[in-house]
């Protein structure tokens, strides 16, 4: 490593014991700067996975100091192990190409440096706050070259600490990137949010969707929901609330996933749709857009005829329709 990067790990040790993180950060903003002028360039437009739209495809970074810092932030990352917030923004948002505008800014909840089953390098992997309020859901991995640092990710959904998606699935000393998702819209604090899991690898530098390789996961996640299930439709009943709805969307899914059922969760969101309450007849329409057979497509052409414009748009937007417009 350069000479100037080992004194200046040297000085970060020194700072960070005295727990002057910001001092610390700012020192690597001004090394970046000192040994690359700093240009700040926005990157390419985000190119996805061909088949799948919550995966970032790698793009090299045009920020002229990514190389430079990624080594420091790496050193001090294994020798301190937890990387401060503000360390990893002072490398990751200029690395990401979001100087130029700070409204684009997507702050660091937390980032860690692993090697992820099937890498041949450390990767950081950081979850990003995508809209100032503590919104973790785009997690980057970011990893170095020897020409390029390199930039990919997931769309997911919330998860503050890094560190709680990183397992070893298998037990056998690979780590796997499990990144919540999605199984239904955010619909307010006083309505549940489904999610569920699909888990990444990498491959040829590219990070991937290894879910169908971890099938024992997903029937031991099936196992405790059901298991779960009773205690929480007696929650929802004493206390009116709807977690057991958002449990169910998730134990469905998977079930359509291991294909036990290919059709399973249709006919309780065909109930669902037909509901008085908004959340839970958004949510049916969701889990019959991604079933998406015959029966499950007729009720949505209906609904697109509803009287509700909430309900509308979230129908034409499950069967691929323009949302506005006749």
């Amino acid at each position: 490593m350069d000479v100037r990067c080992g004194s200046f790990v040297s000085s970060l040790d020194t700072l960070w014991k005295s727990g002057v993180v910001r001092t610390v950060t700012l020192g690597l903003l001004l090394l970046s700067a000192s040994i690359h002028p700093l240009i700040a360039q926005t990157t390419s437009p985000a190119q996805t996975v061909s088949g799948d739209s919550d995966v970032m495809a790698p793009e090299a970074s045009k920020y002229p100091g990514a190389k430079q810092g990624w080594d420091l932030l790496f050193e001090y990352g294994k020798a301190h192990g937890q990387i401060p917030k503000e360390m990893a923004d002072a490398f990751v948002q200029p690395t990401l190409g979001n100087v130029p505008d700070p409204a684009m800014a997507e702050p660091v909840c937390s980032a860690e440096f692993v090697r992820l089953s099937g890498g041949d390098a450390p990767a950081l992997v950081a979850s990003l706050d995508v809209n100032g309020r503590e919104y973790c859901k785009f997690f980057a991995v970011i990893t170095r070259t020897d020409t390029a640092v390199m930039i990919q990710g997931v769309d997911g959904w919330l998860a503050d600490d890094v560190h709680d998606l990183l397992l070893d699935l298998k037990k056998d000393g690979q780590t796997e990137l499990v990144v919540p998702m999605e199984a239904s819209d955010y619909n307010g604090l006083t309505n549940c949010m489904a999610t569920w899991t699909r888990i990444f690898t990498m491959a040829n530098g590219k990070l991937v969707d290894r879910s169908a390789d971890f099938k024992d996961y997903y029937r031991e996640r099936l196992d405790e929901i059901i298991k779960a299930l009773p205690s929480a439709k007696a929650d929802d009943q004493s206390d009116g609330t709807d977690g057991a709805v958002c449990l169910q969307i998730e134990a469905d899914q998977i079930r359509r996933f291991l294909g036990i059922d290919k059709e399973a969760g249709k006919e309780i969101a065909l109930q669902w749709v037909n509901s008085s309450n908004e959340s839970l007849r958004l949510k049916g329409i969701i889990v019959l857009g991604n079933i998406g057979d015959k029966e499950s497509k007729a009720m949505l052409q209906k609904l697109t005829q509803d009287g509700d414009s909430i309900v509308v748009m979230q129908a034409k937007e499950s069967l691929g329709l323009p949302i506005t417009g006749p």
